[in-house]
């Protein structure tokens, strides 16, 4: 029987998808049409993509943890991943290849080995959609997993790379190691740290139930720790980015896992009013819906964000006119990759299974 997903997880993925969609959207608009916009202030938005490696960690044990030791299941595994990663990635991926092609303005190398490299999402692939890097570490993740499905032995083999990504975190603070110097590195990256964070709190933490101010107050921790150190932090220093994202994801999942086994387990509590129930529900129900969407969110937010920012930046002259624009398109981007799910990517999946 198919788990029933956590409410909070899906929360959690549409909050994460929305977060990079902001941070991408608003840094791109500072910088296309030369504006300043609230990007100054988010400038770390980057820090949803260590919440969704965390989730993903969380969300690969709870739904493949009665495989593991069982290696007649991995071919069937490995055909849900593909499915679930590729067939979606590739129709979005075909067409900017081919308009990247026919307009010739891009960076992009057009070689047989870079197209098969950016289509498998094969580790630093030369990307053709900025966000894909990080589908790359997610197949690596889940291969990792895989190996625990091959054999129970191999789970020490998993704590090895989990080690050695320890080091990389902490080494950083000395230097660069010779690991970090080469092409090794992405095997054994500090974001290994939060999958295998997402894979603990999964198996030993996800009955975690305690009154709802403690959880209020770890996702005030959390934020406090975005405020003070996170425009501070750069994207591709991985040692301090994964030390203090990675453990701002934590505190933020097990506030959310707490507080939605603590609502589970206190449904009679009548001492909320019905005006605030309302506001809730509907707003968990928003942001469940953006969980649902979240992988379309994610895929097609970066190209068109290039694209209409253009058109601002190169038809329209009035500053206030620009920021009117660019708030549509904060709505529009997020109704259209729900309405896509819905449409495209649902029933592809359906049809595929």
């Amino acid at each position: 029987m198919k788990e029933k997903p956590l409410i909070s997880i899906q929360v959690l993925r549409g909050i994460a998808s929305l977060i990079v969609f902001y941070h991408h959207l608003s840094g791109n608009f500072s910088k296309t049409c030369h504006i300043t916009s609230p990007h100054a202030y988010f400038s770390y938005g980057f820090f949803g993509v260590d919440i969704f490696f965390v989730l993903s960690g969380f969300i690969i044990y709870k739904s493949s943890q009665k495989l593991i030791g069982q290696p007649h299941k991995l071919k069937a595994y490995f055909g849900k991943r593909f499915k679930r990663v590729f067939p979606i990635y590739w129709l979005i991926t075909l067409p900017l290849l081919l308009t990247s092609f026919l307009i010739a303005k891009s960076n992009y190398v057009f070689s047989f080995k870079n197209i098969l490299a950016t289509l498998m999402l094969l580790p630093n692939h030369d990307a053709i959609n900025a966000v894909s890097w990080t589908l790359s570490y997610e197949l690596f993740f889940y291969i990792i997993f895989g190996l625990f499905i091959l054999s129970n032995r191999l789970v020490y083999f998993g704590l090895l790379i989990l080690g050695i990504s320890l080091f990389n975190i902490f080494s950083g603070y000395f230097g660069d190691s010779l690991i970090h110097k080469s092409e090794f590195y992405f095997y054994v990256s500090p974001f290994n740290f939060e999958f295998f964070a997402g894979i603990i709190i999964a198996k030993y933490f996800s009955e975690l139930s305690f009154k709802p101010i403690y959880s209020l107050f770890l996702i005030l921790i959390s934020l406090v720790i975005l405020i003070k150190f996170g425009p501070n932090i750069l994207d591709d220093v991985t040692n301090i980015r994964v030390l203090t994202f990675g453990s701002v994801s934590i505190l933020i999942l097990l506030s959310f896992l707490s507080l939605e086994n603590w609502s589970i387990a206190n449904t009679q509590a009548q001492n909320i009013k019905p005006s605030l129930v309302f506001l809730l529900k509907s707003t968990i129900e928003v942001l469940a819906k953006m969980g649902d969407a979240s992988y379309m969110l994610y895929l097609i937010h970066f190209p068109i964000i290039i694209i209409t920012n253009r058109i601002i930046a190169s038809y329209t002259h009035s500053i206030l006119i620009s920021y009117c624009l660019e708030f549509l398109i904060l709505l529009f981007i997020p109704c259209m990759a729900y309405v896509l799910h819905k449409k495209t990517e649902k029933p592809l999946l359906q049809k595929i299974k």
